[in-house]
């Protein structure tokens, strides 16, 4: 027996954007696309970016913190045109 009342106590996150909970069978589908994209663009100069979106749809909601995946792309083309 808990000592305080929980039945006030917010246990989810609230509304949260996600593929998933849309449709799990889409959500498959475009996980799978998007990995056989990155696996496709490992050799190109975009590979770090096609890995981040990819980790970044395979998650099953999608929350700010995530975007941070896309970063290391970003930075990988940042660098590839300063060097033009």
């Amino acid at each position: 027996m808990l000592t305080f009342d929980l039945s006030g106590y917010p246990f989810g996150s609230g509304a949260e954007a996600s593929l998933f909970a849309t449709s799990p069978v889409l959500w498959v589908g475009v996980t799978l696309g998007t990995i056989v994209w990155a696996i496709r663009a490992a050799t190109s100069g975009h590979g770090r970016l096609a890995v981040g979106v990819a980790l970044l749809v395979a998650l099953p909601r999608l929350r700010l913190y995530a975007v941070s995946f896309l970063l290391a792309g970003l930075d990988e083309a940042g660098r590839r045109s300063m060097r033009r």
